[in-house]
């Protein structure tokens, strides 16, 4: 799922209803819940690859805080196992492909299956906010998570698992435990502030998509000024589609009553 999707547009109202008409203490529930059906939209088997990184990087935390003569080999056991996952979904299929090419010069036949990996969502921006929260625990900014599942509720936190921003544990896990009481104030911002993102992701950045992108696809046609004035209207449109998305982000966090970090305060 996606935010400029239409899906979006229904599955957000519907639980920000429910989010504030429950019991704050179970609010973690209907959080976690939401954060899975989001994420399941775009790919159910993707999730399977979530709760692996968010089991392992929560049993490393709680190691590091029950064998602190340890807590180094469990640290680096976790970034490793992390990293390693992150790099095969990112690179193998490239990999291969050059290992393939490569053969190819020589004549030596070098034909797997292609693995046609795709790329799981968001797998970045959650696997540096699981590696962050380990190393956090591990320097003693925070202490270990004992449930996993308000642990998952976080690593998995909907408004920010696809694009950002990556922010602390210590930030985001104490406003999920203990949620706040509705402000409305803080609502009427993050709804502000959504409907920039939109304005600049939809307007602004998909706009100028328009003009720039079959110049660059044809960039050998293009001459002079032409290929100056586009390349300006790029950098506009990247700062639009990443800052848009970072903005709807934010506004619907604020929603739900949690406060991220601004993110692209200035181009």
């Amino acid at each position: 799922m996606v935010f400029t999707s239409i899906t979006f547009a229904f599955f957000l109202p519907v639980l920000f209803i429910l989010y504030w008409a429950i019991p704050k203490k179970t609010r973690w529930i209907v959080l976690l819940a939401a954060n899975i059906i989001f994420y399941m939209y775009g790919g159910a088997l993707f999730i399977l690859l979530m709760l692996a990184i968010a089991l392992v990087t929560w049993w490393c935390a709680r190691r590091i805080e029950l064998s602190p003569d340890r807590k180094k080999a469990y640290l680096v056991s976790s970034v490793i196992v992390v990293l390693g996952m992150l790099g095969f979904f990112k690179y193998a299929d490239f990999a291969i492909g050059t290992v393939s090419s490569i053969c190819g010069l020589f004549s030596l036949s070098f034909s797997p299956a292609a693995l046609r990996l795709a790329l799981p969502l968001g797998i970045s921006f959650y696997s540096f906010a699981a590696i962050g929260y380990v190393a956090d625990v591990y320097k003693g900014r925070i202490p270990a998570q004992s449930s996993y599942f308000r642990y998952l509720a976080f690593v998995s936190f909907f408004p920010s698992v696809l694009s950002g921003p990556i922010n602390r544990a210590g930030d985001i896990m104490p406003q999920i435990d203990e949620p706040a009481d509705f402000d409305y104030d803080l609502a009427a911002a993050g709804l502000r502030q959504m409907l920039w993102g939109f304005f600049k992701k939809l307007i602004i950045a998909d706009t100028l998509t328009l003009y720039v992108d079959p110049i660059f696809d044809n960039v050998r046609f293009y001459f002079g000024m032409t290929l100056i004035v586009s390349t300006i209207l790029y950098t506009f449109q990247i700062y639009c589609d990443f800052s848009g998305y970072s903005d709807i982000a934010i506004g619907t966090a604020k929603l739900l009553g949690i406060r991220l970090k601004d993110n692209f305060k200035s181009p």
